[in-house]
């Protein structure tokens, strides 16, 4: 390796002491060997200059893509994350229902919270808007938007049952006291009666 630095250095020596040699022989005139070599260099850092210059938009462009894919990945997670959320309270939905049934008042603060949830998901995925201090663009792919299409139709039948409950919501508490009266006055029988 040392022998390869060595012959380079001596190129370069040599090549110092010819530049010199013919700027002392001559002073003040450009010989022919310097003329012809300083367009070649001229053009050599040309072609250098413009392909750094290329490189750099290159990486430029490169890093503007990665850019867009970043916000494209932070945009689908926060959808995924919103359709989770959706099914989460989808998936409650039928044990609040049966809850609110039985006349559990708590029940019924549930339902209202997760048809809050669910709405404002859809709004979001529909309409777009800010979730977690990020902006969402509204769902534009033909496939998803079919899709959330289909989802805003089932919800909105859901939605009539869930009004539909909370416009008897009196009828139901009443009706759960009552369910809860004949299972406990039940049990008390069965209990006489194994006795």
């Amino acid at each position: 390796m040392s022998e390869i630095f060595a012959k380079l250095r001596t190129l370069f020596e040599s090549d110092k002491k010819t530049h010199a040699n013919i700027a002392i022989a001559v002073p003040g005139a450009v010989t022919a060997s310097t003329r012809n070599k300083s367009p070649r260099r001229f053009s050599t850092y040309r072609k250098q200059w413009i392909s750094g210059i290329f490189f750099i938009v290159l990486l430029i462009s490169l890093l503007f893509a990665l850019v867009f894919h970043l916000v494209q990945t932070r945009e689908n997670a926060a959808r995924i994350e919103l359709t989770v959320r959706m099914q989460e309270h989808n998936q409650r939905l039928p044990v609040i229902v049966q809850n609110a049934f039985t006349g559990h008042e708590n029940a019924f603060e549930q339902l209202l919270d997760s048809r809050k949830a669910i709405d404002q998901s859809i709004e979001l995925l529909s309409q777009g808007g800010y979730f977690r201090q990020q902006y969402l663009s509204p769902v534009s792919e033909k496939t998803q938007l079919d899709h959330l299409t289909t989802i805003i139709n089932n919800w909105s039948i859901e939605e009539k049952k869930i009004q539909f409950i909370f416009s008897d919501r009196q009828a139901f508490t009443h009706l759960g006291e009552a369910v809860s009266t004949i299972n406990s006055t039940g049990n008390l029988i069965n209990q006489i009666l194994e006795q």
